[in-house]
């Protein structure tokens, strides 16, 4: 954008040229173009008139503006002129600086204009020269008028302004002393001693910034030079010499910016050279910063200057060659122990600045004159970093040392490479280890492959295969290994030959290499060096001839996402786009796709995407090149024939994937790369080849409920055939069908016509019972027969809305419309056809917002129900309906889905409309413009009064796309439409809404939509509007001053919007600050609606400011959501004050009891900001100055405000002062006296502050000492005095010391025996008569921090009293304290979920390895294991549940208590019947009953199983737990029988389903994790047939639901059980192969399971079950099964990725693959049947298997079109056999009677046939030849 114009006023008379008067009139764009036309001139003729007014155009410009940059350039090229220009800008200037200036404005001024001659401009500066002494002598009343200023009562803001104007006096003072005049010198030097008063003024002003002094400091050396000899500097090292010194050096600051000035302004020789009293003066200089810096260590300002001037003399030290010894020697001594801590400063800058001094040292030791003193130095300098700790500031240190040193460093540092490599795993280094790594290999650049192999290659792959990395750290290696190979062609040979060898092992023993392994293929293939693999094993044996195309299939099935990428991207990706696949690379695309296609990560989706992407790509460029290879002989062809093979199985696979019940992911990809298919070009390939299953598939998904997968499908069926859909799909086109379907209550089918019109408008025209065939004649035929349809449904919806919702809903014939009016294009019809029936369109949707308007208008939308008339319908009120007297229920929820449905169509419809009237000149102009008009009321008349949220948000979007089209047309009527509305939209806001159209709730409804789209279009269209600016400035002063209430909260909510808006980005900006104010203002007002606007506002303009949040934790903000206080306040200046004065105005100390809103917002913003390196250094506007008023906060008696001052103060308190302060607050708490609320306030503060404790922070002896004394004396907390106990205040301290425990170890150590003493006083020393409120939380958090002070400070001897007191706890009266000895025990099981901090500090004490327990007393699984050795342990943990069970069925809270009892005891072993009789410790017979009878297997297992399949929910997890550790540890005993292990797979498998719990589903796994193999062998001859089948059929249902588990986790260890159990039932695998087994995905788990049970006794029985097996969960039902009133699709409710129908396609594919084939591997004898064509019914399943067997080898030489019907024989058998039937009826419910009914030939409409029965019912009758 340009600079604002220049100010006329100050170019009046300046010339009479007219060219110069255009420019005074003209704006800033306006301005550059007549200036050029004025330059033309003077090349002509140097008029002094226009010289003169290009001067003053020069000095009134804006430092920014592009008219002075033009003057400057024109001026500085052209000689002639500037003898002119310099005389009249030297009159000018001297009439600046001779007029007498008055206050800030003018002397502000005049420094700009003579500052801007001074910079890039030798003729300004030539000027400047002429006025030099007169200048000089303005400049220093200016510094005076500063100095007086800067002492009076100023706001920050204004004080910062003063000390910028007197920064920029004293650099043009310094610019004239550097360059004045020799004639003019002794003049210059009388006014040394004024201008020295003046800067002592400001170098001693303690809020003057630092960089203000620092060139105070560089005026003193320039005129303290001026005045003496040339070399006078040296003086001011020696104070005595110079006594107008000595104040000055008694100032850490002043005397810093006069040291800093000397290494600025001397040369670095001169420091080196010259001595004072035999020191040199560089090291004399360098000691003297270097103290100022120690004793101000706390101000980071200083540090950063002293920083500065550490850089410079490095600086200095690298640039000058001959430094003598000594004196190097010894800076070096005195820099190094300042470079290695303030690496790892807390602050950025001071960072950056110690990398770059200790880069220039490293690089001056490098260059030392001999290679003795260059090793010496390097390893000085090495051994100092090995000894600094492994920070971020290490790694960055390791970075200098060798950009400059090289790889000598590892001859003093040999593991340096390996300590770099480890450190990749660590996030916080990672990026800095890598560069560390990157310049290390760089410098190895020189030395031969061997020392590269060796140092490098060997021990990143060695990394690579020993540790699990992830994608962040392979790529690091990645890039690294790349890099290598491109320094020497050896090292290429040698990850070859590494490779070669890898790939030469077995498949199954690469599975520890496979990530590394495909990293080294890639960095090979990336280095084009594959081809020389190429050995004697054949192309089809291996991938490239090195890599076992087995390894890539197992990579391809992987459980890791990373592997399986990798492994793609392999085949597909080639430097070469032309590069031909092979048939084989081909075959392992499909064998990836099958299991990767119905990927559940989206990222992971996007990825393979991409991949098919890029391989189609080169399928079609590389088909290029075998043609041309293989010309036009009668060559072998084979690839181009396995490209066209590819295609169509590829084609085949995701038609496939297209069936009733597949995940969005499969579908999504599926249809995607279907479409892509269709686009490709390769030789004899022309599409696909179309028939009716395909179709159909692609016709069934257009009912698709996501958008993408329905518009790819239509993209797919669009190039269909019209024959072939005319032929075979007449009733799924027909046009009343699908008007039927848009008149459905449900959104997705009403999209679903949309696109069948469109299909049918396109394909089939004749169906639409058009007589013409033209395009345009079509598409309004079919309009006319929609429009008519929606004016029936609006005739119903008239008469009555509750009956319209239900049969004529409107929506979707309006949708209909919508979509067929789309593209904008002519209709090419006659005008007059035309003109009517858009007047007829326009009139119906205004007749159906009319209609919908009774809903949407009215207050409460979301729940209204419209009176009927009893005739025709009865309303529930209660029930939430009104039935119809057809017994048809109408809800609430239909009739607003009616309303405001049918009005975001007729929105879409008038935004098209109006498009296509404003773009399209078919219609007379005025015509034209009236329905134009009318649409614009009518969007406008929708947006002021329509309430419901959904409506008028669509109606925005109709709304934009007609102002779009508005602002850019060229007829003046239309293009003014928006302007005026916008005008007379704003005279509505600012008088009042007189007519009360407006919303006054629901945030102004859809007023802030209409101003934003009127203001955001014209922006679209235009650059250089100010409707803008004038809307924003109107709005925010209306928003302050308004008189009324609803006016305010307009604009308030107005504002919100535009702040939100992303397309208002860059312009909203300048309106933030101002916008704050607003915002914080609101939040005083005393009305609630004016305080939630202020709020809805103030949180956007955060996000506005702040971005989103990223992290979910509001504690711990992420750095991008946060700001510095410099750039915050520099941004929006205005904000320091207010905020500022706020806040002194809620501290008043009579203001205490007063609430105020705005603290809150206030607060907010100071927890956003952190202080800036450069705060107190460019600005004197610093965060610290609220850290006082943010602690007075502490006080507040609104708990949220306190809790807030204690996240705003946290990141105020810089690292420096970070001890002091805590100092200060434990000070105060120490005050028994102090107000409770003040003292909660401090608590909250200092635990924030503890909490967050700085990294890197070194607390002395001393201080922690000081320390220990304050928390003890602030332990009166904890105990009853002449107050009453506080237990909040105590609770609060309590959470203390656990902070300190936590973050400062060994700080307590002295004290923690008096501090434990208190704690249990305050847990068992109370007075229970008293009513205390937070003493419950109070006393539980205490018994928490006694039990982690006696696991951190006990000993072996003292673990028996941990026991003592954890069951001291559980004896307690206060629940809470019970539960918490309970968490404690459950915290070392590792099986609570952590609540609060103290839960995880005795957690973290808990995490070391139990194997070391007895090394590690202050382990908390030694409490446990003290507790299991304890035989009363249990029976005190039964007692305990005894005694709350009888509370429990009165108060719920109890429920918790008994639930974790009942956990304690079944985590132990041999305790199922300590938790029997615990949990009947009421029930009389059950007390009765023997122990021998109780102790029977069959008793205690049928006991557990009514518990898991009674008991609540909660509770069910804890009895499965104990019935599995008890089967699992009674398994192999002769006690328990097979009905038990049946009963309890039973219940195993019900626990399994997705409707339980994850808790009780990861019990599940564990038992099959420990059991499974032993199940799956167990021996079940005491069993019945049917029952052994049950008991099979149950553990691989199991299994099914497992391996289709919704959590990630449970899923991938199902899928390696699974694998596991496969590998071990194999015959030809032996047990190292199990071993060494890789966990695959859970797609490929499933085959491995479906291949098992086809080598099963039972197996097609077994496959049956399968197929129908009931998970539990919806998946795409009909209709006619859910509630008829559910106008949403409720589809995938339950797992969005089951896939159920997935499932019984594979089992009948398994089931038909056995059975063309493959016979049962059990021979049973079987009687004889009649035939393997007509099979009779057996009734055991020896006859199954016998018709099996003998079906098996008839099959083999049987008509292959009766194959089939022996599949669909076997499986009636199966579903007809007693065996089964009960088994299969349990299982799969009412699948197997739908199932039962297909087979019978049978139909009854009140069974529901499920997608997957009939697929599985249809693919058993697939014969092989289809």
């Amino acid at each position: 954008m340009w600079a604002p114009h220049l100010n006329a006023i100050e170019l009046i008379g300046v010339g009479d040229n007219e060219l110069c008067k255009k420019f005074i009139t003209s704006n800033a764009e306006g301005q550059l173009a007549v200036l050029k036309q004025i330059l033309c001139t003077v090349k002509e003729n140097c008029v002094h008139d226009i010289v003169h007014f290009l001067v003053i155009a020069y000095l009134n410009a804006d430092l920014k503006h592009p008219v002075k940059s033009m003057i400057s350039r024109y001026v500085t090229r052209n000689s002639f002129v500037q003898s002119e220009f310099c005389g009249i800008l030297t009159k000018e200037l001297e009439a600046l600086v001779t007029k007498k200036h008055y206050g800030l404005k003018s002397y502000l001024d005049l420094v700009c204009k003579v500052g801007s001659c001074t910079e890039n401009f030798p003729v300004g500066a030539d000027a400047v020269k002429n006025v030099e002494i007169l200048l000089a002598e303005c400049l220093t009343d200016c510094l005076s008028f500063c100095g007086k200023s800067s002492k009076t009562v100023l706001s920050p803001t204004e004080k910062n302004a003063i000390f910028n104007l007197a920064h920029s006096t004293l650099r043009l003072l310094l610019y004239l002393i550097q360059r004045v005049k020799d004639d003019n010198a002794s003049k210059l030097i009388s006014m040394f001693k004024g201008i020295r008063t003046h800067l002592n003024s400001l170098i001693f002003d303690a809020d003057a910034p630092m960089d203000t002094k620092s060139v105070c400091g560089i005026l003193y050396v320039s005129m303290h030079e001026m005045e003496n000899w040339p070399d006078s500097w040296i003086d001011i090292l020696d104070a005595d010499k110079v006594g107008y010194l000595h104040d000055i050096l008694q100032n850490e600051s002043a005397k810093l910016s006069l040291y800093s000035a000397i290494a600025t302004v001397i040369p670095a020789p001169k420091l080196h050279c010259m001595t004072v009293s035999g020191t040199p003066a560089a090291v004399l200089l360098t000691d003297k910063i270097l103290d100022i810096g120690e004793r101000n260590s706390a101000d980071s300002t200083i540090s950063l200057g002293v920083t500065r001037t550490v850089l410079q003399m490095c600086k200095g030290l690298e640039q000058t060659h001959d430094v003598p010894p000594r004196t190097a020697r010894l800076l070096l001594d005195a820099l190094l122990p300042f470079v290695w801590p303030h690496l790892d400063h807390h602050t950025d800058s001071v960072r950056h600045l110690t990398a770059q001094a200790l880069a220039h040292i490293v690089t001056y030791c490098s260059r030392r004159p001999t290679e003795d003193a260059v090793e010496a130095a390097i390893g000085e300098l090495v051994a100092a970093l090995a000894r600094m700790p492994r920070s971020k500031g290490f790694y960055v240190g390791v970075t200098c040392v060798l950009r400059a040193a090289g790889a000598q460093v590892l001859q003093a540092w040999p593991r340096l490479g390996d300590e770099l490599l480890a450190a990749l795993g660590d996030q916080a280094v990672q990026a800095s280890a890598a560069s560390a790594l990157e310049t290390l290999l760089r410098s190895h650049a020189r030395c031969g492959s061997d020392v590269i192999i060796k140092r490098w290659v060997t021990p990143l792959i060695a990394h690579a295969v020993r540790h699990e990395l992830h994608a962040a750290q392979l790529s690091i290696l990645e890039n690294l290994l790349c890099f290598a190979a491109k320094m020497d062609p050896a090292i290429m040979e040698h990850i070859l030959r590494y490779i070669k060898l890898v790939c030469s092992l077995e498949a199954q023993r690469l599975h520890g290499e496979m990530k590394s392994v495909l990293m080294l293929l890639r960095v090979a293939r990336a280095a084009g060096a594959l081809r020389r693999l190429a050995g004697a094993a054949p192309a089809s044996a291996r991938w490239q001839g090195v890599l076992d195309y087995a390894v890539l299939s197992m990579a391809a099935v992987d459980a890791s996402q990373q592997i399986r990428i990798l492994a793609l991207s392999l085949v597909v990706e080639s430097q070469k786009s032309t590069e031909p696949f092979t048939g084989e690379e081909l075959d392992f695309v499909l064998w990836f796709m099958q299991y990767n296609i119905n990927s559940r990560v989206p990222n992971f989706r996007q990825h393979v995407l991409a991949l098919v992407k890029k391989l189609l790509k080169r399928l079609e460029n590389s088909d290029k090149v075998l043609l041309r290879n293989n010309g036009t002989s009668d060559g072998d062809d084979k690839g181009h024939l396995d490209y066209l093979s590819f295609i169509g199985k590829f084609r085949s696979l995701c038609y496939e994937s297209l069936v009733v019940g597949a995940n969005y992911s499969r579908r999504h990809v599926a249809l995607q790369v279907l479409v892509w298919l269709e686009d490709l070009h390769v030789r004899d390939y022309s599409g696909s080849v179309w028939t009716e299953s395909a179709v159909g598939t692609l016709l069934h998904h257009l009912g698709d409920s996501y958008e993408t997968n329905k518009a790819l499908a239509l993209l797919l069926l669009e190039r269909t055939p019209a024959t072939f859909l005319r032929d075979k799909f007449p009733a799924s086109l027909d046009l009343s069908a699908i008007l039927a379907e848009a008149s459905s209550v449900k959104p997705t089918d009403c999209a679903t016509a949309a696109y069948k019109l469109q299909l049918l408008r396109t394909k089939m025209v004749e169906r639409q019972g058009q007589d013409s065939t033209m395009a345009s004649e079509v598409k309004f035929g079919l309009l006319r027969q929609l429009l008519e349809e929606a004016k029936k449904q609006l005739q119903v919806c008239q008469q009555s809305l509750v009956l319209g919702a239900r049969s004529a809903p409107m929506y979707g014939v309006l949708h209909c419309i919508a979509s067929t009016l789309e593209p904008a294009e002519p209709f090419g019809i006659s005008t007059e056809c035309l003109t009517e029936f858009i007047d007829e369109l326009v009139t119906t949707c205004v007749q159906v917002c009319e209609c919908a308007g009774a809903v949407l208008s009215s207050a409460a939308p979301e729940g209204l129900l419209p009176d009927v008339t009893p005739d025709t319908a009865t309303c529930d009120a209660a029930g939430g309906h009104i039935r119809l007297e057809d017994g048809r229920e109408v809800t609430a929820q239909m009739v607003l889905l009616c309303a405001w449905r049918s009005v975001k169509e007729v929105s879409q419809i008038l935004g098209t409309l109006g498009n296509q009237l404003i773009v399209h000149e078919e219609i007379e102009p005025e015509t034209r413009r009236a329905l134009v008009e009318r649409i614009g009321k009518l969007f406008t008349e929708l947006l002021t009064e329509t309430k419901h949220r959904g409506a008028f948000e669509q109606v925005y979007v109709g709304f934009t796309r007609l102002l779009s089209s508005l602002w850019r047309t060229p007829l003046p009527q239309l293009n003014a439409l928006p302007k005026r509305w916008l005008r007379e939209l704003m005279a509505t806001i600012e008088c009042g809404d007189v007519h009360e159209r407006l919303c006054a709730t629901r945030r102004s409804a859809g007023l802030p939509f209409m101003i934003q789209a009127l203001v955001i279009t014209e922006l679209q269209v235009k650059v250089n509007t100010k409707s803008f600016d004038r809307c924003m400035q109107s709005l925010l002063r209306v928003a302050r001053a308004a008189p009324g209430l609803d006016t305010r909260c307009h604009c308030l909510n107005t504002l919100r919007a535009l702040y939100r808006s992303a397309a208002l980005d860059a312009a909203v900006g300048a309106h933030v600050g101002a916008g704050l104010v607003v915002a914080l203002l609101g939040f005083d007002s005393g009305a609630w609606l004016e305080r939630n606007s202020a709020t809805l506002l103030f949180s956007a303009l955060m996000v506005r400011v702040f971005g989103v949040q990223r992290s979910r934790d509001a504690e711990r903000l992420c750095v991008r959501n946060r700001m510095t206080g410099r750039i915050f306040f520099l941004r929006y200046p205005d904000l320091y004050d207010f905020m500022l004065n706020k806040l002194k105005e809620v501290t008043k100390q009579d203001n205490e009891e007063l609430l105020h809103p705005s603290l809150y917002p206030i607060l907010l913003l100071l927890a956003r900001l952190y202080p800036s390196s450069l705060e107190g250094t460019v600005s004197n506007l610093k965060l610290s100055t609220f850290v006082p008023l943010v602690v007075r906060c502490a006080g507040s008696r609104v708990l949220l405000a306190r809790r807030l001052a204690a996240s705003a103060v946290l990141p105020l308190v810089a690292p420096t002062a970070y001890i002091s302060h805590i100092e200060s607050m434990l000070e105060l708490l120490c005050n028994k006296d102090i107000k409770r609320n003040y003292c909660h306030g401090i608590l909250l503060q200092v635990l924030k502050l503890l909490d967050n404790r700085p990294e890197n922070l070194v607390i002395d002896s001393e201080t922690q000492s000081r320390w220990a004394d304050a928390v003890l004396r602030c332990a009166w907390l904890l105990r009853a005095g002449a107050r009453r106990l506080c237990y909040p205040l105590a609770d609060e301290y309590l959470k203390l010391l656990n902070v300190l425990l936590r973050r400062f170890p060994s700080l307590l150590d002295k004290h923690i025996h008096n501090i434990l003493q208190y704690v249990k006083d305050l847990l068992f020393k109370y007075d229970e008569s008293q009513v205390d409120p937070g003493r419950q939380m109070c006393m539980s958090h205490a018994a928490y921090l006694c039990t982690i002070v006696l696991c951190t400070y006990g000993t072996y001897d003292t673990i028996p009293d941990t026991c003592r007191f954890v069951h001291d706890c559980f004896t307690h009266n206060v629940y809470e304290v019970v539960l918490a000895g309970i968490d404690c025990l459950l915290i070392g099981y590792n099986e609570l979920d952590i609540e609060n901090e103290f839960q995880q500090h005795l957690a973290e004490l808990s995490h070391g390895d139990p194997k070391d327990a007895d090394q590690d007393p202050t382990h908390l699984r030694w409490t446990i294991e003290r507790f299991r050795k304890d035989s009363e342990h249990i029976h005190v943990l039964r007692d305990l549940y005894f005694t709350v069970h009888a509370f429990a069925n009165n108060e719920s809270k109890y429920v918790e208590w008994s639930q974790k009892c009942l956990k304690l005891i079944a985590l132990e072993a041999d305790t199922q019947m300590s938790l029997i009789k615990a949990k009947e410790s009421g029930n009389k017979n059950f007390i009765n009953a023997s122990n021998e009878h109780l102790c029977a297997s069959e008793v205690l297992v049928d006991t557990l199983v009514r518990y898991v399949e009674q008991e609540r929910e909660s509770l069910t997890h804890v009895f499965l737990l104990s019935l599995c550790k008890y089967v699992t540890h009674r398994a192999g005993h002769s006690d328990f029988n097979s009905a038990s292990m049946s009963s309890v797979l039973r219940v195993v498998f019900a626990c399994s389903l997705p409707d339980n719990g994850s808790q009780t589903r990861e019990v599940v796994l564990q038992f099959l994790e420990c059991n499974l193999k032993a199940l799956w062998k167990v021996y079940l001859d005491g069993l019945s047939e049917e029952d052994q089948f049950e008991f099979k059929a149950y553990l691989c249902a199991t299994m099914a639901v497992a391996l289709e588990d919704e959590d990630d986790e449970l899923r991938s260890r199902a899928a390696r059980v699974v694998t596991l159990l496969s590998q071990v039932t194999e015959p030809r695998v032996t047990l190292s192969q199990v071993s060494q087994c890789r966990q695959v995905t859970a797609a490929r788990a499933a085959d491995y399971l479906l291949q098992l049970l086809q080598r099963q006794r039972h197996g097609a029985a077994l496959l049956t079950v399968i197929a129908m097996l009931d998970f539990k969960a919806e998946v795409c039902m009909n209709d006619e099964v859910n509630d008829e009133s559910r106008v949403f699709d409720h589809n995938e409710r339950y797992n969005v990725n089951l896939e159920e129908t997935i499932w019984a396609r594979a089992c009948a594919n398994a089931i038909r693959s056995t059975r063309c084939g493959t016979p049962d591997v059990h021979q049973t004898d079987a009687p004889n049947v009649h035939s393997a064509d007509t099979p009779s019914p057996a009734s055991n399943p020896a006859d199954v298997s016998s018709v099996h067997r003998a079906e098996a080898s008839s099959v083999q030489h049987a008509d292959p079109q009766k194959v089939h019907y022996a599949n669909a024989a076997c499986v009636h058998c199966i579903v007809t056999s007693s065996t089964y039937v009960r088994t299969l009826d349990a299982l799969c419910g009412h699948n197997f009677t739908a199932y039962v009914m297909l087979d019978a030939g049978q139909r009854d409409d009140a069974v529901a046939i499920s997608p997957k029965v009939q697929l599985f019912y249809d693919t058993l009758r697939i014969s092989k030849t289809d």
